[in-house]
């Protein structure tokens, strides 16, 4: 389900790392939740897994390389050449991953996603996948 502002602001509020601001003011965000009968230990050997999801979702090949120390990528996007310099990407174990990528080529300047697991009971878990 889409979240709605408030579960949007809620769920910004409690990140382990809080995002900084935007910095553009054309700025996009998106909060997806899903509710899942399973643990954060079962859940979150899938969500690590970024290649193979990328794969499955369709997503197109991408070349990696290192240039002055950082990883950059280079792919094609709906038609059009994509690079970007992948910044580190923030891990807490069974808990929370970020990424963020500053665009050099393409439609987008920055783009953050973040993959939030949190236990709501026994065999309940709430995943988060936002995206700005």
């Amino acid at each position: 389900m889409i979240a709605t502002k408030e579960e949007l602001k809620k769920f910004r509020d409690q990140l382990i790392h809080p995002l900084p601001a935007a910095q553009s003011k054309r700025t996009i965000e998106a909060l997806f939740l899903y509710d899942l009968p399973a643990t954060a230990s079962e859940i979150w050997p899938y969500l690590i897994d970024t290649s193979k999801m990328n794969n499955e979702m369709g997503f197109p090949p991408r070349e990696e390389r290192e240039v002055n120390g950082e990883t950059r990528v280079t792919t094609v996007t709906l038609g059009r050449k994509e690079e970007w310099i992948e910044k580190p990407w923030i891990w807490v174990h069974e808990k929370e991953i970020q990424q963020h990528r500053v665009f050099l080529r393409g439609w987008m300047s920055r783009h953050r996603g973040i993959f939030r697991v949190d236990e709501l009971g026994p065999q309940l878990t709430r995943v988060s996948v936002y995206f700005r």
